[in-house]
């Protein structure tokens, strides 16, 4: 189940990089760019050798970002309302993540990072409510 989660996140992933390209243009976030992100890359200097390296997802580091940048304005009782991982399904995250929105204004990217972005929706998912292990991240 945890290899085909991964596999899920994953495809979503490669799908949102390719869907917010083809309806945002040239000059849209850092998810525009595919997960195996380019070291050393100048964006001013397109000749310059790219050095793939590829993002690995991280629970531990999904934890991490989610307690550090979510759980501020949405921990238990706050304005924003309570946000656990349990609070939707593994479908449910995959479309949150796909919409790209966040209060249904401004962009996860407008919010997050690419690398965070992608640990946080990996912890998410491997936690939601349907999942193998669902965890609250009190």
């Amino acid at each position: 189940m945890r290899t085909r989660t991964w596999l899920v996140l994953l495809l979503s992933a490669v799908l949102a990089v390719g869907l917010i390209g083809m309806t945002r243009g040239a000059s849209a976030g850092p998810l525009d760019r595919p997960v195996a992100m380019a070291a050393g890359e100048d964006q001013d200097d397109g000749a310059k050798e790219k050095e793939s390296l590829e993002i690995k997802p991280s629970d531990k580091k999904g934890k991490y970002w989610f307690k550090k940048s979510c759980k501020t304005c949405h921990g238990k009782g706050a304005e924003a309302g309570e946000v656990t991982p349990l609070i939707k399904t593994i479908k449910q995250w995959e479309r949150y993540f796909r919409k790209d929105k966040h209060y249904g204004k401004e962009t996860l990217q407008d919010t997050f990072d690419a690398e965070q972005l992608i640990h946080i929706q990996f912890f998410l998912i491997n936690h939601a409510a349907d999942s193998d292990q669902p965890e609250t991240c009190g």
